[in-house]
């Protein structure tokens, strides 16, 4: 009895014994599953503190820039960004019977987009610049150079959005005339020569195949197909020209034209080709007889000229090196027809620098002689928002069928052009 009663003591005293144990080993299990959860808890902060610490950086540096209070506001906008395109153009060109050196272009050209809701946007560039631009005295026009008075040209171009989707948009207003590559693409920043190809005549001069500017209404969208992409653009409206003080040129403001680009851009290879046609007309060779051009049978001088025009344009990107061409051609009624394109190939060494090279061959329809342009150039880019560019070019001038205005034959000429042009982005 005795044995047993101790038994049953030993019994009852052991079991707490090995609950309290238990008991512990669960406190401890979880005192540590707290402390992971502080330690996770305590980087948290740590990464939430640093994030803060960035943010107030940032808010230093934004209000050193522009003050505690904002240098633009937009009313009625959802957003407003502000840039600009500026630079220089230094030309030294070389005839045969003397030479000019000089600044020939100075601009600014502001860039301003507002979004105004998820559908539509305006978009507005003023363009201030002063150009002195070359011509030539002597009666053939190639063989003595010299510079025409300095002349300051303001232009504002600008247009309104509206974006259904990526297949769907719709442009009002002035905008660049939607075809081929370089004229949509005019921005001097954007490219690797300063100067157009010759059958794009800058803005403030006589356009040769297609008005560099359009005053109306254009339709642009973009497919998706396999992989590429298919584009279209349709517009029509009037020339939009450039009034420069102090240079006499012809007008042709009014002039109506439309066109239409059809591109298939394949992504594997880094092709992009486009299919260009146009119908338009012109004042500026019908103002009064022009002996640079001849009417064609049944038309007399004095009357509009009527034309239609049909292009090629091609574009290749492969790693470093990249290529454009364009070839346009016009259909005339009053005076021959015209021809023009140009092919550019460009190797960029590294991200800082660049090699540009160009032919280019325009026949503008008269009787002075074909001119082909020859070009070498060298492109410095220290960061992407500044571009230095030198350019050697060889300007030829062909024989020409007719006579100048004082009886002599138009022979052939070279002219010899280097240049040196800065333009920066902001």
């Amino acid at each position: 009895m005795r044995c047993l009663l101790k038994i049953l003591l030993g019994v009852f005293l052991f079991f707490p014994l090995v609950a309290n144990a238990a008991s512990d080993e669960d406190v401890d299990s979880r005192i540590r599953a707290l402390e992971a959860q502080i330690k996770i808890l305590m980087e948290h902060k740590q990464n939430t503190t640093e994030r803060i610490d960035d943010v107030e950086n940032i808010i230093e540096r934004v209000d050193e820039r522009v003050g505690s209070r904002a240098v633009v506001n937009a009313f009625e906008a959802q957003s407003l960004d502000i840039g600009g395109i500026a630079g220089s153009v230094f030309t030294s060109e070389t005839a045969e019977n003397n030479s000019f050196n000089g600044f020939t272009i100075n601009f600014l050209e502001l860039l301003i987009k507002a979004r105004l809701d998820d559908k539509w946007s305006a978009f507005i560039a003023p363009l201030f610049a002063e150009a002195s631009f070359t011509q030539y005295t002597d009666p053939e026009q190639r063989r003595s150079v010299t510079n025409a008075n300095l002349a300051t040209a303001v232009n504002v171009f600008g247009y309104i959005t509206y974006e259904q989707n990526n297949m769907f948009n719709v442009d009002f207003g002035v905008f660049p005339t939607p075809q081929g590559i370089w004229t949509p693409e005019h921005f001097p920043h954007a490219q690797v020569i300063i100067d157009s190809p010759q059958m794009f005549s800058p803005i403030w001069q006589t356009d040769e195949i297609v008005p560099s500017f359009t005053q109306g209404v254009s339709v642009r969208g973009t497919y998706p197909v396999e992989g590429n992409i298919l584009s279209y653009n349709i517009f029509a409206g009037y020339n939009n020209k450039i009034d420069i003080s102090g240079v006499t040129n012809p007008v042709d403001e009014g002039e109506f034209h439309w066109g239409t680009r059809i591109a298939y851009r394949h992504s594997a290879i880094g092709t992009e080709i486009g299919l260009n046609y146009g119908q338009g007309d012109r004042n500026d060779d019908t103002n009064v007889s022009n002996p640079f051009y001849t009417p064609r049978s049944g038309r007399a001088y004095g009357q509009e000229s009527e034309y239609d025009y049909y292009g090629i344009d091609l574009r290749v990107n492969k790693g470093s090196f990249e290529i454009k061409s364009e070839l346009f051609a016009t259909n005339e009624d009053f005076g021959r027809d015209r021809l023009g394109w140009y092919v550019q190939p460009v190797y960029n060494v590294n991200s800082n620098w660049a090699i540009v090279a160009r032919y280019d061959f325009f026949d503008n329809g008269g009787n002075t002689g074909d001119k082909i342009e020859k070009v070498v150039g060298l492109i410095w880019s220290p960061i992407p928002a500044v571009k230095f560019r030198s350019e050697l070019s060889r300007v030829e001038y062909e024989v020409g069928t007719g006579t100048t205005l004082l009886g002599g034959a138009y022979g052939s000429a070279d002219v010899d052009v280097f240049s040196l042009s800065a333009t920066y982005s902001f």
